[in-house]
């Protein structure tokens, strides 16, 4: 019984890290679209 217990808390655990990595992956794009943004941005007014 402990093991499956143990299983249970190992599979959460996983599936933690994997929607960590997600967020990670898609803070890292939005980052990214928003420089390319602010670059667009900089290049249409250069006051």
């Amino acid at each position: 019984a402990l093991a499956g217990v143990q299983r249970a808390a190992d599979e959460r655990l996983a599936s933690a890290d994997d929607a960590r990595a997600q967020l990670r992956l898609r803070a890292e794009r939005a980052e990214a679209q928003l420089d390319a943004l602010l670059a667009r941005e900089a290049l249409r007014s250069p006051d």
